[in-house]
């Protein structure tokens, strides 16, 4: 705008020189020149214009552009934000519920742990009780055992038919016939009875760790008389004078003995034929060992 306002006030003045008349042709030239001069510098400065006006307006879109991408980019920035945020929320939550659920399976661990150690000392004891019973059991067997060869050796020469020595349901069973023990019908001991009984006997006292029990036994023929009401009486009455003799006559004490009679209700062999009547007819001696020590073990493991 300055150089216009210059030019024109040139122009103004040559006009003026010139209409007045004082304007030589030099100074004119001069004039010329300088206006050319102006021209030219007017339109280098116009052109100069003209390009920082594209450079401003290349800049402007470039600003606009980076605008843009700076929202873009920031607006990615938020939402990733965001978005890590809620990961990591989640993330928390994850580990929190994991967290949660460990302790929970540690708690259930070390509740079945402590069942199994329970279950394991359970097991050990239970193991111990039956290793103590296996011992104590085969220690009750070797005196069993023990027992009956003594038995056989004391009552050695007695024949088969007359006594028998058995083991069976952890007992020994001395079986003695009628014809040994007594007359038919009666319950006085025949001396040859007495003489075995004195051998049982000598058994039994050797050997306080027994019970003794005498069972008396009958065929199915009835009896009734005056004395005997029924087989039921005279096995009774067979069994009761055998246990005074052990305990009055041999020494064997009466709180280790037990007198029961079982009449004809237990037989061994056929009633309707006369070889089975004459089995069925006999007094059993049982011999029990005590069974203390198995109690013992197991009243014990049982509190």
């Amino acid at each position: 705008m300055k150089s216009i306002k210059l030019t024109t006030s040139i122009y103004a003045v040559i006009g003026l020189l010139f209409f007045s008349g004082c304007v030589s042709m030099k100074q004119y030239k001069d004039l010329e020149y300088e206006r050319s001069v102006l021209m030219a510098e007017k339109l280098n400065r116009e052109q100069r214009l003209g390009e920082m006006m594209e450079r401003v307006n290349v800049l402007s879109q470039d600003t606009a552009n980076s605008g843009n991408s700076y929202r873009e980019i920031y607006n990615r920035y938020s939402d990733l934000i965001k978005t890590s945020t809620s990961n990591t929320t989640q993330l928390n939550q994850a580990l929190q519920q994991n967290k949660t659920q460990l302790q929970k399976t540690e708690k259930t661990l070390q509740q079945r742990e402590n069942e199994l150690q329970q279950k394991e000392r359970a097991l050990a004891a239970r193991e111990q009780l039956v290793k103590e019973l296996q011992e104590s059991i085969k220690r009750k067997e070797e005196a069993e055992r023990s027992l009956m060869v003594n038995l056989q050796g004391a009552l050695e020469g007695f024949s088969r038919d007359d006594l028998q020595i058995e083991r069976k349901n952890g007992r020994v069973y001395v079986s003695m016939s009628d014809k040994l023990l007594f007359k038919p019908g009666d319950t006085q001991l025949d001396p040859q009875g007495k003489f075995a009984l004195a051998k049982v006997a000598n058994v039994v006292n050797t050997n306080p760790n027994i019970e003794v029990m005498i069972e008396g036994h009958t065929d199915n023929m009835p009896i009734s008389n005056a004395i005997y009401k029924d087989n039921w009486d005279l096995s009774v009455y067979r069994a009761t004078s055998i246990v005074r003799i052990l305990t009055k006559e041999y020494g064997v004490s009466p709180r280790r003995v037990i007198a029961a009679g079982r009449g004809e209700h237990q037989a061994k062999a056929d009633n309707e034929v006369l070889q089975g009547r004459t089995v069925n007819r006999r007094t059993e001696i049982i011999l029990m060992p005590h069974l203390d020590e198995v109690y013992s073990i197991i009243q014990s493991n049982g509190r």
